[in-house]
């Protein structure tokens, strides 16, 4: 009788909002005050936004010196997401079962799934654990592949190629050789177009600009659709502590967020109805796409003006704007059609480039200058100089909130509990915080 009383005992009652924000206040009271708006969402919205808030937070950490964190918020992001998100049958299970809820909880479109998993690689980077940074570059370009319902070419190049780079690094130049093959087969970025034959020592990576937002398109406002920010104005230099004498880095754009956004396995979308991609129609022969089409298209999308009025007129012009709701003539009415879910990750950037030195590891970044602020932008990954490789990442906007500066965007404070049919995955993840987020 005794093995069976816990079965009798009433369910667990779900907690006010109220004893909620009480528990949120208390968990937040003595982190960085950067921090706290962001973990205090996390706490408050649970399940439904963790990946999301995780991701968020991961950056903001980076931003004031706490890279631990930031490692520990990635790797419970990363988790939840190859709970849906892998390349075996459990996972494909689980994907159908999430993708039939009416209100999901979030793991991301493929550019974002793919950023988490690429700020883990650059993390594992810090600590010279080449083999792990590999497999989550090589993640990161997987998930950029693989959408709701179905799968598509690779065509996120950064990752690949820092696959090949940390396999080189670690002595394996035979994988990095194919790696680094593998990912100049379908790069369409500048940097890999011109400098990518042969793998640096040094890498430099920096991030430009604010990445799109989400938007929805329609009456029932149940297409999801991308808008990008008008193009990065302010000049952006990196300083460097040491550097080879008389030498110039290598320097172009090796990745643009809107183009993955825009884009699945480089082909331009009109959008996502229900998570089917709809994608915009094309002449010509869908086998010369990449080589043509795509890299026409990137190019237009690293110019598509200084104001968002600018953005909208080229993104027309492009058959990316408002009239491609024609593609979905007949879907939007049914009944089954529910308004697509606008939450996007807001600090991520709208540009990489990469500074590189093919011959030389003995280099260090001291900071980066961007014209008209008040201090330089601090380098908040970096692999030192000494090894065969070094390395070192920035970003131009800041991973903050706006209040502090930045362009994180987590949910107004304090953000509504989200409960519903979560109570007991709610409470697990809110014990795993207290303990794992000191």
């Amino acid at each position: 009788m005794l093995l069976c009383s816990a079965a009798l005992l009433p369910p667990a009652v779900a907690k006010s909002e109220r004893e909620l924000v009480k528990e949120a206040d208390a968990f937040v009271k003595n982190k960085p005050a950067p921090l706290q708006q962001f973990l205090h969402t996390l706490y408050m919205e649970g399940e439904w936004s963790s990946v999301l808030n995780l991701n968020l937070f991961a950056l903001a950490a980076l931003e004031v010196g706490k890279p631990d964190l930031a490692e520990r918020a990635l790797d419970l992001s990363t988790a939840r997401i190859l709970r849906i998100y892998a390349d075996d049958p459990n996972a494909a299970k689980a994907r159908s079962l999430w993708s039939a809820e009416e209100e999901k909880d979030f793991k991301g479109e493929p550019f974002e799934r793919a950023m988490a998993f690429l700020y883990r690689g650059l993390l594992y980077l810090r600590e010279g654990d080449f083999q792990n940074a590999r497999a989550s570059f090589l993640q990161s370009d997987l998930q950029n592949a693989m959408g709701q319902t179905e799968k598509y070419a690779s065509s996120f190049a950064l990752p690949v190629f820092l696959a090949a780079w940390a396999s080189s690094c670690d002595g394996d130049e035979a994988r990095a050789a194919d790696l680094l093959a593998q990912a100049r087969k379908f790069a369409v970025d500048p940097y890999f177009k011109r400098f990518g034959d042969k793998l640096p020592r040094h890498i430099t990576l920096l991030e430009r600009g604010i990445g799109p937002e989400k938007v929805t398109l329609g009456d029932a406002k149940a297409i999801l659709s991308f808008l990008p920010q008008p193009d990065t104005a302010s000049m952006v230099s990196t300083v460097y502590a040491t550097a080879p004498a008389g030498a110039t880095p290598d320097q172009d754009v090796a990745a643009n967020l809107d183009w993955l956004a825009l884009t699945r396995g480089g082909r331009p979308i009109q959008g996502i109805l229900n998570g089917k991609v709809s994608f915009k129609e094309t002449t010509g022969n869908i086998a010369d796409f990449g080589n043509q089409v795509a890299s026409s298209l990137y190019q237009s999308l690293g110019q598509l003006g200084a104001d968002k009025a600018a953005v909208a007129k080229n993104l027309a012009s492009l058959g990316l704007g408002a009239q491609v709701l024609g593609g979905f003539a007949g879907l939007l009415s049914s009944r089954t059609n529910t308004e697509a879910d606008t939450r996007y990750w807001g600090s991520l950037p709208k540009i990489f480039v990469i500074e590189s030195f093919k011959d030389s590891a003995d280099v260090s970044v001291k900071h980066f200058l961007v014209a008209g602020a008040a201090k330089p932008r601090p380098v908040l990954v970096s692999l030192p100089a000494g090894g065969k490789c070094s390395f070192a990442w920035g970003r131009e906007v800041p991973g903050l909130d706006a209040t502090h500066g930045g362009a994180g965007n987590p949910s107004p404070w304090p953000a509504e509990p989200r409960e519903s049919k979560r109570d007991k995955a709610n409470e697990g993840l809110r014990n795993l915080l207290r303990t794992s987020i000191q």
